[in-house]
């Protein structure tokens, strides 16, 4: 609401500047020097052209081809009055040689077809100016005439050449385009699509017949894939964004990751249009998620290794100081795992490892952590629980694991216990002290026959 009050405030300030200058021309015509008259005019022109210009093109971004042609009227009148004050105070015939400025000004809003062709009409005008003219015409005049012919010409030839050498070069950014990888749309300055590559026609589903030459607006109305109207909000924006991701679902519900990026161009002078790049980034983001929980998962048991558990140690130990919440730790140590191992072999041994894991993990809370801490000894990290709760949770995990069977060839089975030691920390927790605490615990339990639970105060 504040942005649009702004937006509103600097519409209307806008206008001031030309107040002020029809009130001044009104009211101190006759008392104002030539000199003064020209730079009132050539002030003006600049603040339409750096200052209104932008400003009303931003501010009405469906109404810029109305906005293109107000701030052409207006360089062109202002232009007029310019020649017509010379004359005026010279005495002279009314002349188009400064005229030309503002009308060569003027045509940076248009495209380049169109520039030659305003270019061409003005050259028309100037000829038959001078030769309606030629009886009342010095000589000096004439020529000056003539050579402003001439020089309207060598910028139409000059255009010409240039608009081969654009054409040529748009002829291999098109090949670029078509057949680049990513995503690309783009919109000139009235906010006509002008650019849609056969990746982007994929992803908005849409033929690009349906796209081209229109409106943005428009075509986001019609879209089948309605996740794709981000893209045609970032249009709507006409900012300039880096790496902002999308999620875009596809026919069928598929999800994509995108890295979009909008580029502000200089369409034909000073008014812009919008590229917009979108990058399939669903790959790499699979690959770094498979990544990271390579990183912090055990190969073996699939649940978190040593090293991820002693970073989301440190963390608790943070927040726990700081609510002074309660945080526990579960070390466990897998009964005569040595023996299993000598007895049934090492496959069989991690088959046990396997399933002390899952069982583990299936009974405690999401907001626990559940980790191999080495060999066959695991970890369980406990925030704001307290000794009793804890010492429970130890407890009933013994019962799951010692009641899930592990099967052996022949319809047999083995079933496993574990030895556990439980501790609680409530202020001052130092992540050393938890861990000798419940290694000490773990000791009493393995000390007083194994199969057991034992806390340390």
């Amino acid at each position: 609401m504040k942005k649009n009050m702004l937006a509103f405030v600097a519409n209307i300030a806008v206008l001031a500047p030309y107040v002020g200058f029809l009130y001044a021309e009104w009211l101190f015509h006759q008392n104002i020097p030539l000199p003064l008259h020209l730079l009132l005019l050539a002030a003006m022109m600049l603040f339409t052209y750096f200052v209104a210009a932008p400003l009303w093109l931003n501010s009405f971004p469906r109404k810029r081809r109305f906005v293109i042609y107000l701030m052409i009227s207006i360089i062109l009148i202002l232009g007029f009055v310019w020649d017509l004050l010379r004359t005026v105070h010279s005495g002279n015939v009314f002349s188009l040689e400064i005229f030309m400025v503002p009308i060569v000004l003027a045509l940076l809003f248009f495209s380049v077809k169109e520039a030659i062709f305003v270019l061409f009409l003005c050259v028309m005008i100037s000829t038959v100016h001078v030769l309606m003219n030629f009886d009342k015409t010095q000589p000096g005049s004439i020529l000056s005439g003539l050579l402003q012919v001439g020089i309207c010409i060598v910028i139409i030839f000059i255009m010409d050449r240039a608009l081969k050498v654009r054409a040529s070069l748009m002829n291999k950014q098109h090949i670029l385009v078509e057949n680049s990888s990513a995503f690309i749309l783009g919109i000139d300055r009235n906010g006509k699509i002008d650019l849609c590559n056969p990746a982007m026609c994929r992803l908005l589903n849409m033929k690009r017949n349906e796209v081209l030459d229109q409106f943005f607006w428009k075509v986001g109305v019609r879209l089948v894939n309605k996740d794709a109207d981000q893209i045609f909000q970032l249009l709507a924006q006409r900012q300039k964004v880096d790496q902002m991701e999308l999620n875009i679902s596809d026919s069928y519900k598929n999800t994509y990751t995108y890295l979009a990026d909008t580029y502000l161009v200089n369409d034909d002078g000073l008014a812009s249009g919008l590229i917009v790049v979108l990058n399939d980034i669903t790959e790499r983001i699979v690959i770094e998620r498979k990544l990271y929980e390579l990183s912090v998962t055990d190969e073996l048991t699939k649940i978190a290794n040593r090293r991820h558990f002693e970073k989301r140690f440190d963390e608790e130990v943070i927040r726990s100081n700081r609510y002074g919440h309660p945080l526990s730790l579960i070390l466990i140590d897998l009964d005569h795992f040595k023996q299993i191992n000598d007895t049934y072999g090492h496959i069989f041994g991690d088959q046990v490892l396997q399933t002390a894991a899952k069982v583990l993990k299936m009974h405690v809370r999401d907001t626990d952590l559940v980790s191999r801490w080495g060999g066959e000894e695991f970890a369980i990290l406990l925030p704001e629980t307290t000794l009793s709760e804890a010492e429970e949770i130890g407890a009933r995990l013994l019962a799951k694991v010692q009641e899930t069977p592990i099967p052996l060839q022949d319809d047999q089975s083995v079933t496993v216990t574990f030895s556990a030691g439980v501790t609680t920390r409530t202020h001052d927790i130092a992540k050393e002290n938890v861990i000798a605490s419940a290694d000490s615990a773990l000791y009493q339990a393995k000390q007083n026959g194994r199969n057991r639970v034992m806390i340390d105060q």
